[in-house]
């Protein structure tokens, strides 16, 4: 599948602000526009820790109302099992949330966990190193053309080092972010004049092919 990288980032690369800045980053047009991406992707992906942090919905809303495409949690080791408060796990499209993790680290009360909740898990073979290789192969399989993954810092991170992001949508506001918080894209180098710029809104877009 084409995996698409989108990331909304402050000026110095972080994805988190300052506290008591809240929790947006950009502004809402850029916002806007990231819900009409979601409707052209059959799936979108976040990792454990952004589904932990945020309780995103990863649903597509605007004027034609709300649509849900499938909706991947990238968490090896299954530690959003018994996380009944999130939104991924209880609203009304739950049926189409994957929680994608390490059969090595799949406990059964785990998965009878979410079974009962209404989620589905996808338990693969393999490894740290090779998980987002196998999860990748395992959407082809299921002739998932195209994902969209909405990263926090580390798998970010962990997308460009691997060379397994094929498109980037990276979000920069005119803003700095919290020093503390690691940069998006550490030790990694992007394509250079690879990617069209663009404003949206206050906000600039940086997007294109990263191979």
């Amino acid at each position: 599948p084409l995996l698409a990288l989108k990331v909304a980032s402050t000026l110095d690369g972080k994805l988190t602000l300052p506290v008591g800045q809240g929790r947006a980053i950009t502004g809402p047009e850029a916002q806007a526009y990231v819900h009409r991406l979601r409707r052209l992707f059959p799936a979108i992906a976040v990792s454990a820790d952004t589904a932990l942090a945020d309780n995103p919905r990863l649903t597509a809303r605007d004027g034609d109302g709300e649509t849900c495409p499938i909706r991947f949690v990238l968490d090896r080791h299954f530690k959003t099992a018994g996380r009944t408060g999130l939104n991924l796990f209880q609203d009304a499209h739950r049926s189409r949330t994957i929680v994608v993790g390490l059969g090595s680290a799949a406990k059964k009360s785990d998965l009878a966990w979410y079974e009962a909740e209404g989620v589905k898990v996808w338990s693969l073979v393999g490894d740290e190193d090779s998980f987002l290789k196998v999860w990748a192969e395992r959407c082809a399989q299921e002739k998932l053309a195209g994902v969209l993954i909405e990263a926090g810092p580390r798998l970010a991170s962990a997308l460009l080092a691997a060379g397994s992001a094929d498109y980037l949508y990276a979000f920069v506001a005119p803003r700095t972010g919290d020093l503390e918080a690691p940069s998006w894209h550490e030790g990694v180098t992007l394509p250079p004049g690879g990617l069209r710029t663009s404003l949206v809104g206050a906000d600039a877009l940086y997007q294109g092919a990263l191979r």
